[in-house]
């Protein structure tokens, strides 16, 4: 289902859907865009390239979370090519006021407002529902993000040390909540 169709500071179409069950049959392709980030090797917490069976079976877990409405995927596609993925995860029980979010964008897609897109779609949807905080976590390092988030609103409230192996170093993870 098509949530949102945006154009980028660059005047092209980007399309902002749900998962779809057709999406397991493209689970290569969701695998290589999630291998092209692990590939960076700076702000993904996988450190081996995933496989294609992998990607299907994690597909078929969103599409079961996404149907029980406790996961939803949010899928960004220029002309047919995944360039981000976002997800918004409702927490349960006595902490289910609250909802956790991941956003991700393919290099060279960067810088178009697509993160603004999928970040703003993860806002409306924690709102759809109810939800009173939007939480997420992003290695400390990771300055580009964290000003990103804090334009939208996010604050640090913290900082948990040594939580990420990253280029043979230990880094921190910050927690950064949304008000909503």
């Amino acid at each position: 289902m098509i949530l949102n169709k945006i154009t980028t500071e660059k005047g092209e179409y980007v399309v902002l859907r749900s998962l779809e069950k057709n999406d397991i049959k493209r689970a290569k392709e969701f695998a290589a865009y999630l291998n092209s980030l692990i590939k960076e090797k700076d702000f993904i917490c996988f450190k081996k390239p995933v496989t294609t069976q992998w990607e299907k079976n994690a597909l078929r877990d969103w599409l079961k979370n996404q149907r029980k409405r406790t996961m939803i995927p949010i899928i960004a596609e220029y002309n047919g090519k995944i360039i981000g993925i976002a997800d918004v995860r409702k927490r349960m029980g006595v902490m289910d006021h609250i909802t956790v979010m991941g956003i991700s964008v393919r290099k060279g897609y960067r810088n178009m407002g697509i993160g603004s897109a999928l970040i703003e779609e993860c806002i409306k949807t924690a709102r759809q529902k109810k939800a009173k905080i939007l939480r997420l976590e992003v290695f400390s390092t990771n300055k580009r993000a964290i000003t990103f988030y804090k334009k939208y609103g996010f604050k640090k409230v913290a900082e948990i040390p040594h939580q990420i192996q990253r280029r043979g170093k230990l880094i921190s993870e910050f927690v950064m909540l949304k008000y909503l």
